[in-house]
């Protein structure tokens, strides 16, 4: 279903229950590897002027080279932080990463109380990116995240796309 979320903003997708969809992806070949290089992907709709395809920055992984999971996390961010800024209340994030969904849904809960340490007792290994996106849902009504197959995934390009750019 189609509807004007307010006058003054993008045309979003609203589902039944009145969540404003999207769908995002992170991209990285090389994975990990030295001269790896990451992208992210943000999809509101067809030719949607929200739609986001860009390059991850080398300063959003300082410490390492880029990765997958890195870049799910920055998609996630990039279009909480879009959706915020239009005053959007509540989202469906859909992303094919079950362990982003996994990690914000529930694992955090138990990192935040063993101050920031996983079960086994090792530092969550992107906790300052996970604290971000905690930031930009915070003043979401609700967020719902649900899981894709890759290839349903309509950001899966705009990502590609952004880590080809970098």
């Amino acid at each position: 279903m189609r509807n004007m979320y307010n006058q003054m903003h993008p045309d979003f997708t609203v589902d039944r229950n009145g969540y404003v969809i999207v769908y995002i992806d992170g991209a990285c070949p090389g994975n990990g590897n030295q001269g790896a290089r990451g992208g992210i992907g943000v999809w509101f709709g067809n030719n949607h002027p929200l739609n986001v395809s860009e390059p991850l920055r080398r300063h959003e992984f300082i410490h390492t080279n880029p990765t997958n999971q890195v870049a799910e996390i920055k998609a996630a961010i990039r279009a909480c932080e879009l959706l915020r800024n239009y005053g959007v209340q509540r989202v469906v994030i859909f992303t094919d990463s079950q362990y982003l969904i996994d990690s914000i849904t529930d694992w955090i809960f138990t990192w935040q109380s063993n101050g920031w340490r996983t079960f086994q007792g090792q530092p969550v290994v992107h906790k300052a990116l996970y604290e971000e996106l905690l930031f930009w849902t915070r003043d979401f009504d609700c967020v719902e995240w649900s899981h894709v197959p890759s290839h349903y995934n309509k950001a899966d390009s705009l990502a590609k796309i952004g880590a080809e750019s970098y």
